[in-house]
């Protein structure tokens, strides 16, 4: 079979057209200048001179990670030859990508609604014929926070970190819990600065996102001022990892990974929790090396090797945050029982809280402080964002209840206090839990929290299993035979694959005890390279044993559609299963080995210099419109 040079054409440019789609729309706009290099500390000093020897300059540390600026901006070709050099010196060398991440300051109301919401207040008392204050009872009687500090836990000695664009350190509703030692400006690398930053009026609602968490987390108590925190006893530290940016009018919280990963550890002796009411921005996912490795340190030496606390909103299938088993995921629901606009459907989910005041009051929504002196407070936060700093805050009066639960110990007591109430559709797992889609195993109710906590006896050490999924008559299954060592009551369930395709997908994981676990319901996963895993995460087999077959059913679907969906095995391979808990602990074994969720770097080859790939588009592209002409011609 022979082919004209005008065939020859357009398969090179069918060819070039995969290239250019390779990289996940990744564009050397979506870097920094800096790189972070992940190695031993016996080889920092030969291989920091090295690198400052050929146009880098050293910035810091965070944790095994060492971050250079390139002075010079090199090519990717200047990149590879240095890599080459030091390789037997490092365990990875890889471009800092720029992270936007995103919250809902108002969960779905108008930025004219908000400010219309801006409560003013005269000297002495509110604004005329308006009341302000909040009173008892201040929280919805289901998540019973009211009740908690009428038993003395009001989150006295723990600390909370909130890590965000900053917020108003001298507002009187924060300023008498705030601690300035154990704060910091990761964007200036400095405690000069810890506002919000930018003060113009049409960007204050968004601006004021650090404000609200704050508040709702630990705002004063009984000031005759907005409201009252969920622990409001506790200490604030504040962590500015990023600024508030303007970009087609939208706002971005724009920051990178080496700031939120630092400010993810900072002080982590000292701070006990840290919340975090952001996610990742939309667009490929990228490599989660670095923040795993992160959030394996925080729980590994943080609270004196207790584990710091981490909790996160809800966010998309494969993100590094919240797939991960050391951080709490959290969702939102509104007071009139509805579901958030900025809701998330996940398996990772662990539970919920209300994302609103009192649910007999008009408004519903959080009051909070405001950065202005003049205007002290607003009554317009909501969202999950608000759901994940009531939930940090009941995490605060359980530390205060029992100080000496691990980690994996909180975890368990909010999964054991949690309602199932407020929506339908909860079901109910093997081992007699019920669970939701969105809400996790329900809204976390804090007077049972802190009663657990004060009786909790220590949950035994974590094991975990690792089986890889064959097809067998038709079906992707795994089985755990449990001959080397067992988790007889399931915490979390880890799934990695490799995805072949940018159709929508669904994605089920079914327990051998017939617990169906949806990772993914109609979604388009997009990845940065063809080598990357990705890895999802579901908690809704807690405490099931995972001795047996377990089967994954992939669906690609059309048009956001249920309907549509079919299955179609080939365009996910590779899968993994790692189930972690409690159990019995054997001996390693190709197909049933222990692994832990460590930041092990990923050897994939790397492509931090999009530009580079960018030009090879453009010269193949060239040479195939010449192709191309030249079969005209002939």
């Amino acid at each position: 079979m022979s082919y004209d040079i005008g065939q020859i054409g357009i398969l090179v440019v069918i060819f070039t057209l995969i290239l250019a789609c390779g990289n996940g729309g990744v564009s050397d706009d979506d870097y920094t200048d800096l790189y972070s290099v992940h190695m031993d500390a016996k080889h920092a000093d030969y291989v920091t001179e090295y690198l400052e020897n050929v146009g880098f300059e050293f910035q810091h540390k965070v944790a095994d990670y060492y971050i250079f600026k390139d002075v010079e901006s090199q090519s990717s070709t200047s990149i590879a030859v240095i890599r080459s050099k030091i390789k037997m010196k490092i365990r990875s060398m890889k471009r800092v990508r720029k992270q936007y991440l995103s919250y809902e300051p108002d969960a779905g109301n108008s930025e004219k609604t908000r400010s219309s919401k801006i409560l003013h207040m005269k000297k002495g008392g509110a604004a005329p014929g308006r009341k302000i204050i909040m009173c008892a009872p201040y929280y919805d009687a289901l998540q019973g926070i009211d009740e908690a500090w009428k038993l003395g836990y009001t989150g006295k000695g723990v600390v909370v970190a909130v890590t965000d664009t900053g917020f108003t350190v001298d507002h009187p509703e924060l300023s008498p819990n705030i601690n300035l030692e154990l704060s910091k400006n990761f964007v200036q690398n400095d405690t000069s600065d810890l506002s919000p930053g930018d003060n113009r009026e049409y960007m204050l609602s968004h601006v004021n996102h650090g404000n609200d968490c704050a508040s709702v987390i630990a705002g004063v108590h009984n000031n005759n001022l907005c409201g009252t925190g969920v622990a409001h006893n506790a200490t604030l530290a504040v962590l500015k990892i990023g600024r508030l940016i303007e970009v087609r009018n939208k706002y971005i919280f724009d920051t990178d990974e080496t700031k939120y990963g630092e400010g993810l550890i900072h002080k982590c002796s000292e701070i006990d929790i840290y919340s975090n009411s952001w996610g990742a921005s939309v667009g490929p996912l990228g490599s989660c090396s670095f923040i795993k490795e992160i959030l394996n340190m925080g729980t590994q030496q943080g609270r004196g090797s207790k584990g710091s606390i981490y909790v996160f909103p809800s966010g998309r299938v494969g993100d590094c945050l919240t797939s991960s088993i050391y951080t709490i995921t959290v969702g939102g629901l509104n007071y009139d029982r509805s579901l958030p606009g900025n809701s998330v459907q996940s398996s990772a989910t662990l539970a919920s809280a209300f994302s609103g005041q009192n649910s007999s009051f008009s408004d519903k929504k959080m009051v909070t402080a405001f950065l202005r002196h003049d205007k002290p407070c607003t009554n317009s936060f909501g969202g999950t964002s608000a759901a994940t700093a009531v939930v940090a805050g009941i995490t605060a009066l359980v530390l205060q209840a029992n100080s000496n639960l691990t980690w994996r110990d909180v975890q368990h007591v909010l999964v054991q206090s949690a309602l199932n109430c407020c929506l339908e559709n909860f079901r109910l797992n093997a081992a007699g839990h019920y669970f939701h889609d969105t809400l996790g195993f329900g809204i976390v109710n804090a007077t049972k929290a802190v009663l657990l906590a004060a009786e909790w006896n220590a949950i035994s050490q974590q094991v975990n299993v690792n089986v890889k999924f064959t097809r067998k008559n038709a079906n992707l299954s795994a089985n755990v035979t449990c001959a080397d060592g067992c988790v007889e009551h399931v915490e979390h369930v880890k799934v990695t694959f490799r995805i072949a395709t940018q159709q929508q997908v669904r994605l089920t994981l079914r327990s051998p005890a017939g617990t169906d676990s949806i990772l993914a319901n109609v979604v388009k996963i997009l990845v940065e390279n063809n080598f990357q895993e990705v890895e999802t995460l579901s908690v809704n087999f807690w405490d099931e044993s995972s001795y047996g077959i377990w089967t994954m059913i992939i669906e690609t679907c059309e048009n956001g559609s249920l309907v549509s969906c079919a299955e179609s095995r080939d365009v996910v391979t590779d899968i993994k299963l790692v189930i972690y808990g409690t159990g019995t602990k054997g001996n390693d074994t190709e197909d049933n080995a222990a692994t832990t969720d460590s930041g092990a770097d990923d050897f994939s080859p790397v492509n931090d210099h999009p530009q580079s790939n960018s030009w090879s588009v453009i010269v193949v592209l060239v040479l195939s419109v010449v192709f191309v002409f030249a079969g005209i011609v002939m």
